[in-house]
């Protein structure tokens, strides 16, 4: 298994793993997936066996936690806080 920084080409099959983990009403949209992968870059990270098998993406915050509010307006601020949001 290889694991490696996610990119923008990676947002598709990122985005059929989370529709088939999370209902409809909760998974993430293609755009978001895209959304996250450009401002946390460092955080989103894909595992591959011939394909991608499996992803985690967060951010890098000064928040301690996640909220509903945080998902609504995502920044990268450069804080000192890891936030994983799926694995």
């Amino acid at each position: 298994m290889k694991i490696r920084k996610a990119n923008l080409l990676d947002a598709s099959a990122m985005h059929n793993i989370e529709t088939s983990c999370f209902p409809k009403e909760e998974a993430a949209s293609l755009e978001s997936i895209r959304e996250r992968i450009k401002l946390f870059e460092d955080v989103c990270l894909v595992a591959e066996e011939d394909e991608i098998i499996g992803f985690v993406n967060g951010a890098i915050s000064s928040h301690e936690t996640i909220s509903d509010e945080f998902y609504k307006n995502m920044v990268s601020d450069g804080g000192s806080n890891v936030l994983i949001f799926l694995v």
